[in-house]
């Protein structure tokens, strides 16, 4: 379970910040809309629980999985270490582009697909 690597979420605008009212800026949702996700994260149990549940869930073969809401993608990745191919949809952009990092940093690029955008707005 531990043997993920997970990059820190980034956010537009911090590296070109030159003085603390610019960086408050480009970071004043960043605690209210993300700390419930650091929680999340760091919630041992909790991935533990969503990977034995992930492990049962996925018949050995080739399967498909949907992730709606895919924050930082731990749950896809669990899902496509197990042989599912994942699509994962996540709306806020920054999480989306931690997603894509993620998933490109633990080598699922063939196996799962970051799309920012709400679901219900994906083709049918």
């Amino acid at each position: 379970l531990n043997s993920f690597t997970l990059l820190p979420v980034t956010m537009p605008g911090v590296a070109e910040a030159t003085t603390r009212h610019e960086l408050h800026e480009a970071t004043a949702d960043v605690g209210a809309q993300f700390d419930w996700h650091f929680a999340m994260l760091n919630d041992e149990p909790r991935n533990k629980a969503f990977r034995t549940a992930i492990c049962a869930a996925v018949d050995p073969g080739p399967c498909r999985a949907l992730d709606i809401g895919a924050g930082s993608g731990f749950l896809a990745l669990l899902a496509a270490r197990e042989g599912c191919t994942v699509t994962a949809y996540e709306t806020d952009e920054r999480l989306a582009e931690v997603a894509k990092a993620n998933v490109v940093c633990n080598g699922a690029e063939g196996k799962v697909k970051v799309i920012c955008q709400h679901s219900t707005e994906a083709a049918s």
